[in-house]
């Protein structure tokens, strides 16, 4: 429910509700976390309930602002539904079978032994850093895009998907300055062993080379999806994730005993073919 009414939010080009909701609700779960955790003693149980309450919270502080504008059903058809089907549903698979994809990389990561999975998570909660941001950068693109599209100004679309590139890109170059220079530092901030923070590093020099990469792949995707364009998107996206990642997992991972490393290189790989692929689509205009 939050994330529908977010996303309508953004249509509306209201950003701003939506973060001032999640703001409260994250400072709440840190307190609530600290309640039920510490002072009563309920472990993982009570930081279970508190993001129950933090999500209810956030969700509810978003209702009271669409309220304000109504929320009456009256207008709603069946061709509304027939076009939310049409544009959900090639996103919706290809949001599966990608994090299908990526959970398979996990798992073959974890068959490696535990230092091994131990410095792919460290690496994964560090980009989220760079990946976060720069989806955001992403999505705001894909809202104008179909904004401009729905304008009938298809003119808009590359000059405003080359504007989000360039903002996504500049702080993501930022991210590849800080990965190389403080790989190691980050890794020994998670207090793991020496063994892990070997592995942790050189997987975080792997992400250092693809940060702008998948700044462009992300940006991509997004605009493609804002023309409305979701088949493109989810096909281009579905085929790289399974015919780059597993495999190389497989063979340079585990065949030729480069662990985690492996699968961070088919990760590279992935995101450079994708962005390419992508951007190649977009720049054709097939959506048109």
């Amino acid at each position: 429910l939050f994330s529908a009414l977010r996303e309508a939010r953004y249509g509306k080009g209201d950003s701003r509700s939506s973060m001032n909701a999640s703001v409260v609700a994250n400072v709440a779960n840190i307190g609530i976390n600290w309640l039920f955790v510490l002072v009563l003693g309920w472990g993982v149980r009570g930081s279970a309930w508190a993001t129950v309450i933090s999500q209810c919270l956030e969700l509810g502080l978003l209702v009271v602002v669409q309220v304000r504008e109504g929320t009456s059903l009256r207008g709603v058809r069946r061709e509304h539904f027939a076009s939310l089907m049409r544009v959900g549903l090639p996103s919706a698979l290809q949001f599966t079978l990608e994090v299908g994809s990526f959970s398979l990389l996990a798992a073959l990561i974890a068959s490696m032994g535990s230092t091994q999975m131990a410095a792919h998570q460290i690496a994964l909660q560090t980009i989220h850093l760079s990946f976060l941001p720069a989806f955001a950068v992403g999505e705001a693109g894909s809202v104008l895009v179909g904004n401009a599209v729905g304008a009938d100004r298809d003119d808009l679309v590359m000059p405003l998907s080359w504007a989000a590139m360039r903002v996504a890109g500049a702080y993501t170059l930022l991210c590849t300055v800080v990965l190389v220079l403080f790989a190691s530092p980050i890794a020994s901030a998670f207090r793991a062993g020496p063994d892990v923070r070997v592995v942790a590093t050189h997987l975080l020099w792997v992400a250092a080379g693809f940060q702008v990469l998948d700044a462009a792949n992300i940006v991509a995707r997004c605009s493609l999806r804002g023309t409305g364009d979701v088949r493109a998107a989810a096909v281009i996206g579905v085929l790289t994730a399974w015919c780059m990642t597993p495999p190389t997992t497989l063979v340079l991972g585990k065949l030729l005993g480069l662990g985690a490393l492996g699968g961070w290189l088919g990760l590279l790989g992935e995101i450079a073919l994708c962005g390419a692929l992508t951007w190649w689509r977009l720049s054709r205009g097939y959506w048109k």
